[in-house]
């Protein structure tokens, strides 16, 4: 009586199973960018839909339309090049961000190596137009890793003075030099 109870039971599974459509039929294709349309992020400003998306490239592109739709064939226009060796390439997960006016471009970049994992950190571009297609220009590492501050009249750097460690020590401008003194991290408050 067990064995034709178990018999039953595994031609009942066995017939629905056949009826079931494979996995391989359930597949998704991004119906507003086809090719390199991975991690789409899209805003919505003053009427017009904004679309980017990893290119996996040096370059950051955007795409604008009146229409979520019309994404799909709009151009891609070039917005960002990687324009230094530790966040030049394999560029990816882009976001737009509207932040107190101004616009931010958040992505993911590293360099130009075989095994580029380990050089991934996150940036962020910000633009000088009042829209999100830029012109953008870097912004800052927001990895907590060093960065420099620039004063942004004189091209000279944030320098502590004789690399002292010491509380008060002098912060003065100075050109670059490429060393500890000018290093900076950026933590959250």
């Amino acid at each position: 009586m067990a064995r034709r109870l178990l018999t039953l039971l595994a031609a009942l599974l066995l017939a629905l199973s056949l009826g079931q459509p494979s996995a391989q039929a359930a597949s998704f294709a991004n119906p507003v960018k086809a090719q390199k349309g991975a991690d789409p992020w899209t805003v919505r400003h003053d009427g017009d839909y904004y679309l980017v998306s990893t290119s996996w490239t040096d370059a950051i592109t955007l795409r604008t339309s009146p229409a979520l739709a019309g994404l799909a064939t709009a151009p891609s226009v070039q917005v960002w090049q990687g324009d230094a060796a530790s966040r030049c390439c394999t560029i990816w997960a882009p976001e737009l961000h509207h932040l107190d006016g101004r616009w931010y471009l958040y992505y993911v970049a590293g360099q130009n190596v075989a095994d580029h994992n380990p050089t991934q950190r996150s940036h962020v571009l910000e633009s000088a137009g009042s829209g999100p297609m830029g012109p953008y220009s870097y912004n800052v590492a927001t990895d907590g890793g060093h960065v420099r501050i620039v004063n942004q009249a004189t091209g000279k750097l944030a320098d502590v003075a004789d690399c002292s460690t010491a509380d008060g020590a002098d912060v003065r401008q100075w050109s670059w030099l490429n060393n500890g003194c000018q290093q900076w991290r950026l933590d959250p408050a």
